[in-house]
């Protein structure tokens, strides 16, 4: 199987990472080489050939500042990250393929929502309702 998995530089994606690329051809381009949230480079991406994409990124600048406090625009960057370059990867995955599976992590801040990752979690909620 061939997978496309963003995030494996460190946390969920590089464990599934490890685990998956014993048995699979992996392809983990780090978040200089493919940024989730440069939109041009989502659209110009050719997946026509992976059997399965997974989406581990995610990235909270600026967070432990609070809400009130951090900067616009790292609030966009966690937006642009975790929501919406997220559901245009699916959208990009989708427009080339007839089948195939596609995975998505978000994360336990959707349940427990902390006051300092509020857009962190909005995005990632909206993520996963929006795939769901």
């Amino acid at each position: 199987m061939k997978i496309f998995l963003t995030g494996a530089s460190s946390g969920v994606g590089q464990a599934c990472y490890q685990l998956l690329s014993k048995e699979h051809t992996i392809i983990a381009p780090t978040s200089k080489q493919f940024d989730l949230g440069n939109f041009e480079d989502i659209n110009k991406l050719d997946l026509s050939d992976i059997d399965c994409v997974i989406n581990c990124a995610g990235v909270n600048p600026g967070s432990y500042q609070g809400w009130r406090n951090n900067q616009w625009d790292k609030q966009q960057k966690q937006v642009d990250v975790n929501f919406t370059g997220a559901l245009l990867l699916v959208k990009q995955y989708a427009r080339q393929r007839t089948q195939g599976q596609f995975v998505y992590m978000t994360s336990s801040n959707i349940d427990d929502p902390i006051a300092h990752n509020i857009f962190y979690t909005a995005a990632k909620h909206a993520l996963r309702y929006s795939i769901n």
